[in-house]
């Protein structure tokens, strides 16, 4: 019935396994075996594998190699790494590329027993969503119907009755709901896009495999929207699709629908839900109904940010955090609608950078580095981590600022760096252990260290280790290892990578043209 591919150099190990399997009534009656990653990879491309059980450690292609080759092909098999080493990096590393399960040397017959039947679901299961793939197609057709009704007004009213009659609903006996899920933990996130694709495929395969009534799409902010029956319990959904994901999802729920226009209600509120993670941090679930109506009615304190922003450049700094607390005091980002902390976040951005951009017009580098540091209130875990940064960040441009005034003694402070980075280039050496060597604030000291030196801290400390090395090369009683370690670094491979970035040669070829010289 189906296929199982075994890779392992080793022999007794492969017929180990062999007998394991082929001792059970499985389904994975032909079994294959390979010695290494290049012969599994031409039985791969020849046949079509159901299992494959791989060794990590082989020559030439190793099993992360051998796992990521599987992962990129179109056909999916179960997929199980060997190890004789209990490694969580390996572990992750197989994981990131689709792998089920990881098995420790000496295989232990139940846990093999175990995974040989999970394989065996899995395989049922493709074998169910391949005779269901027309109705698949129609769930797909189904899913983008509905995106383009709730994100935009150009679908008509029959065309949206249509749509709703013929996708299954009952809008005049049955409630429906929209749900915004994110298995992001941040609302706005690097990774949202590709984490929501996998969530809505996860979403996909569990309606489809308890014959739930349901759609879902992305939608324009990458988030999973779920449209489905009112009456279908998101705790249990939740769980299965966290179970399978491998991560807490969180979910905003909007209101209970029974129309078009009640529905793109719905969809708003699930998306205000679900940014309202912000203030509860820790809920998997939020519903719209618990939520206190939020307040559109807000003022935004426009002269209160502009008396802040005036006292940058003071000693003022506890007057400075007061305000900032009054500013941001959680209390009035729960009373109004989340869009008021959007709002007073980029006025306080405005204001701070004008500010800035009046006085030290010359600081160029300095304002855009603190203009990309304010960022959305959506960017952040909790409104606590928020207004935490939001303080911090505007605490750091006055302390800067202040720094600014005592510009004169800069160009001591800077030969002072200078030199210590010379005297003390062989040490584990950092930019934040030389600022606090000549009591600079460490944003500060970046700026002008560059402006003085005409390079950045990290590009200086490498170019002075590399010319120490170049003398040192000079001495053949030193090894190259040594050399490394005598001028600051401890991995012979890192310091041959750095010598050829700045000389276009390795350490070995530079000494020996200094022989030939």
């Amino acid at each position: 019935m189906a296929k199982a591919l075994l890779v392992d150099d080793e022999k007794y190990i492969r017929n180990g396994i062999r007998a394991i399997i082929s001792r059970t009534e499985s389904i994975f009656t032909e079994i294959d075996e390979c010695v290494n990653g290049i012969e599994a990879l031409k039985k791969l491309s020849e046949n079509t594998y159901d299992l494959v059980i791989t060794d990590l450690l082989m020559p030439q292609i190793d099993g992360i190699e051998l796992v990521a080759r599987i992962d990129s092909m179109e056909y999916k098999p179960y997929t199980v790494v060997l190890s004789g080493y209990d490694d969580f990096k390996y572990a992750q590393k197989a994981i990131k590329y689709g792998v089920k399960a990881y098995l420790l040397k000496p295989v232990d017959r139940n846990e093999l027993l175990n995974i040989v039947k999970k394989a065996q679901e899995e395989y049922y299961k493709k074998q169910r969503m391949d005779t269901g793939i027309a109705s698949s197609r129609n769930w797909e057709f189904f899913s983008n119907q509905f995106k383009l009704m709730l994100l935009s007004e150009n679908t008509t009213r029959d065309e949206e009755e249509r749509l709703l009659h013929t996708c299954g609903m009952d809008l005049e006996n049955q409630d429906y709901r929209v749900i915004s899920l994110n298995s992001s933990e941040i609302y706005n996130c690097e990774d949202k896009l590709e984490n929501n694709q996998a969530l809505v495929s996860n979403i996909k395969n569990y309606l489809f495999e308890t014959e739930t009534f349901g759609y879902c799409f992305l939608d324009n902010k990458d988030n999973a929207v779920l449209v489905i029956n009112a009456a279908t319990g998101i705790d249990e959904l939740l769980e299965t699709v966290d179970n399978s994901f491998g991560t807490r999802c969180t979910a905003g729920v909007g209101r209970d629908f029974r129309s078009v226009s009640l529905m793109r209600r719905s969809y708003a509120e699930s998306d205000y839900a679900l940014k309202y993670k912000l203030l509860q941090p820790d809920s998997p679930i939020i519903y719209y109904s618990a939520i206190e109506e939020p307040d559109n009615g807000f003022v935004m304190p426009v002269r209160l940010v502009k008396n802040l922003a005036g006292m940058l450049d003071t000693e003022r700094r506890e007057d400075l955090g007061r305000m900032l607390g009054q500013l941001f005091d959680e209390k009035f980002l729960r009373k109004y609608h989340l869009q008021y902390g959007e709002k007073l976040a980029a006025l306080l951005k405005a204001e701070i950078i004008g500010y800035l951009s009046e006085h030290i017009p010359h600081k160029m580098e300095f304002i855009k580095e603190q203009e990309n540091s304010f960022k959305s209130i959506f960017e952040f875990y909790s409104i606590n981590d928020f207004t935490r940064h939001i303080k911090k960040l505007v605490l750091n441009i006055n302390e800067v600022l202040l720094q600014f005034k005592n510009i004169c003694n800069t160009d001591k402070s800077i030969e002072t760096a200078v030199r210590y980075v010379q005297d003390n280039f062989r040490s584990d050496l950092t930019m934040a252990r030389v600022a606090n060597h000549i009591s600079l604030n460490y944003s500060y000291f970046s700026i002008l260290f560059k402006e003085k030196t005409g390079m950045n801290f990290v590009d200086y400390l490498r170019m002075i280790r590399i010319e120490k090395a170049k003398e040192l090369l000079q001495n053949s009683m030193y090894k190259i290892y040594e050399v490394a370690e005598m001028v600051g670094y401890s991995n012979t491979k890192h310091f041959t990578t750095t010598f050829r970035a700045l000389t276009g040669i390795s350490p070995k070829e530079y000494r020996e043209k200094l022989y030939i010289n």
